[in-house]
């Protein structure tokens, strides 16, 4: 029973990784399947056509100085959490690993002040 814990972990970890490749591959299958049978089709195909079935569409994360704040924020508060549960348990392990996700808490708080300076 307690192996399950560590086989679930890996296998999460790589669903994150697989499952979002598989579907990008599924996507341009479909793409190339539709211009497949759009040439045996005999339809003119026109550069503005294959260029917006060719090209990735935006749609992905983009940091922002409030959404920098916000994870920063987080981050911090998580670290704090877990630095005083360590030190009411009497944890040194915990108090440790506080220190993961302080760091990366001030990191996004800089890029926060970054982008903002940036953007103004």
């Amino acid at each position: 029973m307690e192996i399950l814990i560590p086989i679930t972990f890996f296998i999460m970890i790589g669903a994150i990784v697989l499952v979002p490749q598989y579907l990008r591959t599924q996507e341009r299958m479909r793409t190339r399947a539709l211009l497949k049978a759009a040439i045996e089709a005999g339809q003119q195909l026109t550069p503005e056509m294959i260029n917006a079935l060719s090209i990735p569409k935006e749609g992905g994360f983009r940091l922002t100085a409030d959404a920098s704040l916000l994870i920063g924020l987080l981050l911090l508060a998580s670290a704090i959490g877990s630095f005083c549960l360590s030190r009411v348990l009497n944890v040194d392990a915990l108090m440790g690993a506080s220190a993961m996700p302080a760091c990366l808490g001030l990191a996004f708080l800089g890029m926060f002040f970054y982008l903002r300076k940036k953007t103004a």
